[in-house]
């Protein structure tokens, strides 16, 4: 009897063991071997998942970009009535005077890059500075709609395409950055009726043709850049109606030919202006001395003039000759000179 009980004892200790050793199924049984399928169905067939929307075996399709479900998209749900979605945030059509990105827009929580169409809808804007935001995408072509606009700066983002000819329409502003981006195509002639510019910034993008005459009719600017890009054909005489200029930088293009005479309007004492590394030929006039001089003067202010890396014929004006400073000058490729 006691012999009988002990091996019916061990017996029962013997599956125990065993029973222990077995890993726990997903329904608490040990050693069933029941797994979760990836909809987390215990011993489920993949049939039942649904997405963040609750759409079965859903991709997320129906969420737009702001993590909203809905088919319509953030703009029939997101937002009030008389308000836009900008990048998840709504915005007042008819309060909102200023997108700044020190001030209303957060630039580093953009779930959507592109640069939204629906922007043109702010009729009252003033301001829009978002500069070095990561925008892509291309400037809408209403652009022209935002007629209020007296600041715009877009500079140092991914923005591509050619810029609309609408821009023209902007005949409020006062400053417009769209340098550092990849804009492409030319310049439209339409600028020309931004006439109350102060500052006009198109450098380091991948524009090409030539400079429009009508720049020109910008005779209150104060700033120009153009560095930096494709640009060919010669410098139009048109340039010197901007006797208010104190900087122009027109450097690392194509430009060709000779300075037209009405260039010199343009330089005076404290003048900066960058012509380095073009295709312009024939000679620097020597009035470029009388007016510029390339001498400190009052403190130490003085005009700065690079016209290195082109063609320039010598003999050159007594200042450059003189002047220890060799980036004046530079390097002048004198193979098809007289």
């Amino acid at each position: 009897m006691n012999k009988f009980f002990i091996l019916i004892l061990c017996f029962f200790i013997t599956v125990s063991c065993e029973s222990a050793t077995e890993p726990e199924g997903c329904d608490g049984v040990a050693g069933s071997g029941l797994t979760l399928d990836e909809c987390g169905i215990c011993d489920g067939d993949n049939s039942t998942c649904t997405d963040d929307c609750g759409i079965v075996n859903g991709n997320n399709e129906s969420m737009d970009a702001c993590g909203v479900c809905d088919e319509e998209g953030a703009y029939d749900s997101f937002c009030d009535e008389g308000e836009i979605v900008l990048w998840c945030e709504c915005y007042s059509i008819e309060d909102t005077t200023v997108l700044d990105s020190d001030i209303n827009v957060e630039c580093s929580s953009f779930n959507a890059k592109d640069f939204p169409n629906e922007l043109v809808q702010l009729t009252n804007l003033s301001t829009i500075d978002l500069g070095n935001c990561g925008l892509e995408g291309s400037l809408p072509l209403e652009i022209g709609n935002l007629t209020n606009l007296e600041y715009l700066n877009l500079q140092s983002n991914n923005l591509s395409g050619s810029i609309p000819t609408s821009i023209g329409e902007l005949v409020n502003l006062t400053n417009l950055s769209l340098g550092g981006n990849n804009l492409s195509g030319s310049i439209p002639s339409e600028i020309g009726n931004l006439t109350q510019l102060t500052s006009l910034g198109f450098n380091g993008s991948d524009l090409s043709g030539s400079l429009p005459p009508e720049i020109g009719n910008l005779i209150n600017l104060e700033f120009m850049s153009f560095a930096d890009n494709n640009l060919s054909g010669s410098i139009p005489s048109e340039i010197g109606n901007l006797t208010n200029l104190g900087t122009l930088f027109l450097d690392n293009n194509q430009l060709s030919g000779e300075f037209p005479a009405e260039f010199l309007n343009v330089v005076g004492p404290y003048t900066h202006i960058h012509l380095q590394n073009n295709n312009l030929s024939g000679q620097i006039p020597e009035a470029f001395c009388d007016n510029c001089g390339l001498e400190p003067v009052n403190g130490g202010i003085y005009c700065s003039v690079k016209l290195g890396g082109n063609s320039f014929c010598p003999p050159y004006p007594d200042c450059f000759e003189n002047n220890d400073n060799d980036s004046y000058l530079g390097t002048q490729d004198t193979s098809n000179c007289p």
